[in-house]
Protein backbone atom coordinates (compact mmCIF):
# COMPACT_ATOMS: atom_id res chain seq x y z
CA UNK A 1 0.00 0.00 0.00
CA UNK A 2 1.36 3.54 -1.29
CA UNK A 3 0.10 4.97 2.45
CA UNK A 4 3.50 3.44 3.83
CA UNK A 5 6.04 5.22 1.59
CA UNK A 6 7.78 8.16 2.82
CA UNK A 7 10.36 10.12 2.36
CA UNK A 8 12.73 9.37 4.83
CA UNK A 9 12.76 5.29 4.17
CA UNK A 10 13.78 2.80 1.43
CA UNK A 11 11.12 0.53 0.53
CA UNK A 12 11.78 -2.77 -1.66
CA UNK A 13 8.74 -4.12 -3.61
CA UNK A 14 9.09 -7.85 -5.01
CA UNK A 15 6.55 -7.99 -8.10
CA UNK A 16 8.14 -10.92 -9.22
CA UNK A 17 9.08 -9.94 -12.80
CA UNK A 18 10.45 -6.78 -11.52
CA UNK A 19 12.11 -5.60 -7.65
CA UNK A 20 11.18 -1.86 -6.89
CA UNK A 21 13.23 -0.24 -5.09
CA UNK A 22 12.18 3.72 -3.43
CA UNK A 23 14.89 5.91 -2.13
CA UNK A 24 12.86 8.91 -0.17
CA UNK A 25 15.34 11.86 -0.47
CA UNK A 26 15.39 11.85 3.98
CA UNK A 27 16.82 8.22 3.75
CA UNK A 28 20.33 7.80 5.00
CA UNK A 29 23.30 6.11 2.71
CA UNK A 30 23.12 3.06 5.55
CA UNK A 31 19.51 2.39 4.19
CA UNK A 32 19.82 3.19 0.98
CA UNK A 33 22.99 0.55 0.90
CA UNK A 34 20.83 -2.17 2.84
CA UNK A 35 17.54 -1.99 0.24
CA UNK A 36 19.86 -2.38 -2.64
CA UNK A 37 21.53 -5.25 -0.82
CA UNK A 38 18.39 -6.74 -0.61
CA UNK A 39 16.84 -5.79 -3.65
CA UNK A 40 19.92 -6.82 -5.05
CA UNK A 41 19.14 -10.80 -3.08
CA UNK A 42 16.01 -11.27 -4.31
CA UNK A 43 16.51 -10.18 -8.13
CA UNK A 44 19.65 -12.58 -7.37
CA UNK A 45 17.14 -15.30 -6.44
CA UNK A 46 15.40 -15.81 -9.77
CA UNK A 47 18.29 -14.80 -12.41
CA UNK A 48 16.51 -12.57 -14.59
CA UNK A 49 14.32 -10.11 -12.58
CA UNK A 50 15.02 -6.95 -12.91
CA UNK A 51 15.54 -4.03 -10.54
CA UNK A 52 14.60 -0.64 -10.67
CA UNK A 53 15.41 2.27 -8.78
CA UNK A 54 13.72 4.84 -7.74
CA UNK A 55 14.74 8.03 -5.52
CA UNK A 56 12.35 10.67 -4.54
CA UNK A 57 10.91 12.29 -6.11
CA UNK A 58 9.09 9.38 -8.75
CA UNK A 59 9.14 10.63 -12.37
CA UNK A 60 6.73 9.04 -14.84
CA UNK A 61 7.04 6.72 -17.12
CA UNK A 62 6.07 2.75 -17.30
CA UNK A 63 7.91 1.80 -14.27
CA UNK A 64 6.62 3.94 -11.97
CA UNK A 65 3.04 3.78 -13.24
CA UNK A 66 3.46 -0.02 -12.83
CA UNK A 67 4.99 0.66 -9.07
CA UNK A 68 2.34 3.15 -7.84
CA UNK A 69 -0.22 0.90 -9.46
CA UNK A 70 0.64 -2.59 -7.43
CA UNK A 71 0.42 -0.46 -4.43
CA UNK A 72 -2.67 1.11 -5.10
CA UNK A 73 -2.21 3.92 -7.01
CA UNK A 74 0.18 7.05 -6.59
CA UNK A 75 0.06 9.14 -3.85
CA UNK A 76 2.20 12.43 -2.58
CA UNK A 77 4.51 10.73 -0.28
CA UNK A 78 4.79 12.76 3.50
CA UNK A 79 8.40 13.41 4.49
CA UNK A 80 7.74 11.04 7.19
CA UNK A 81 5.49 8.12 8.21
CA UNK A 82 1.87 9.08 8.56
CA UNK A 83 0.81 8.31 12.52
CA UNK A 84 -1.97 6.34 11.45
CA UNK A 85 0.11 3.79 9.49
CA UNK A 86 2.45 3.45 12.40
CA UNK A 87 -0.14 2.67 14.98
CA UNK A 88 -1.64 0.05 12.31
Amino acid sequence: NAAYLNRGDVFVLDAGDVVYQYNGDRSGVFEKNKGREVAQRLRGDRGSTRLVVFDHPVGAGADADRFFDLLGGRVEIPEHAREEVVKG
